[in-house]
């Protein structure tokens, strides 16, 4: 039993969100977002900036207007969410996810700074959680190391790639070879060819189903720095592997394009 009936407007707001929310769930923003939007506002007027209705609706909000690319709302979402999570008691929403969101936010926009900031604070609740999800504690390093690497901070990012690459629950999927692929990247930026070399060998050597969407983009790496020596036979055969691994599979020809042009 209830003490008292809720508001007809919290009542509203409350359908308002859940609806929304499912609808986000089954991948359908565009439907979701205006719902979320209205339930949003109202909550606005009915609670205190400190209201965890509040908070769980910007979240919504912020993640949903994420998913449809529409960056400017998810950016002012995302800060206020920053400036209040240290302020609400309950949360509606883990911190860890939080912050793992809003440094992709962050870093798809190029404030390197800032994601670096959010994935550290992710990171550290992180490993304080027992229930967190070993899948997620993989995300927030593999983010780390990519945000470390694009701020030029080359020893930091290796070290936090070499840490996902040991995790046990990442051993043989994608985000292995994303990581393995990613670290490349990072190492060829620091100049050893060699080391890359290797990196992406392993990629192109493994009979994983996981590292196939990865070895064509290794084979055109690996193309660029057989020109970069002068090795253009190499580089011939390189290029040649990866428009093959791009022609069979039509979720890469926009990658076979990028193939293409480096011939």
């Amino acid at each position: 039993f209830v003490e008292n009936v809720p508001k007809n407007d919290e009542l509203k707001s409350a359908t308002m969100h859940k609806l929304g929310c499912l609808l986000a769930y089954k991948k359908r923003h565009a439907e979701a977002l205006p719902l979320l939007t209205g339930a949003l506002e109202k909550r606005k007027y009915l609670y205190d900036t400190k209201s965890k209705f509040l908070f769980e609706s910007s979240w919504a909000v912020a993640a949903t207007s994420h998913s449809l690319g529409n960056s400017a709302t998810a950016l002012k979402e995302y800060g206020s969410l920053l400036e209040k999570i240290n302020k609400i008691d309950d949360l509606p929403v883990d911190s860890v996810v939080i912050h793992n969101s809003a440094g992709k936010l962050f870093f798809d926009d190029g404030k390197i700074e800032k994601a670096i900031k959010a994935f550290k604070e992710a990171l550290k609740s992180s490993e304080s959680s027992r229930n967190m999800s070993s899948s997620l504690k993989a995300d927030i390093r593999l983010n780390l190391a990519n945000s470390l690497s694009a701020k030029g901070d080359i020893v930091a990012s290796l070290k936090m790639y070499d840490e996902v690459l040991a995790m046990d629950s990442i051993q043989g999927t994608k985000e292995y070879y994303l990581t393995l692929y990613n670290q490349s990247l990072t190492v060829l930026k620091d100049g050893d060819l060699e080391e890359t070399k290797l990196l992406l060998g392993e990629i192109i050597a493994s009979r994983s189903k996981s590292a196939k969407g990865f070895k064509g983009n290794a084979y055109i790496t690996l193309g660029n720095i057989a020109l970069s020596e002068g090795n253009t036979n190499d580089a011939l055969q390189h290029f040649e592997s990866a428009l093959k691994i791009f022609s069979n599979d039509p979720e890469e020809l926009a990658s076979g394009t990028q193939a293409k042009k480096s011939m």
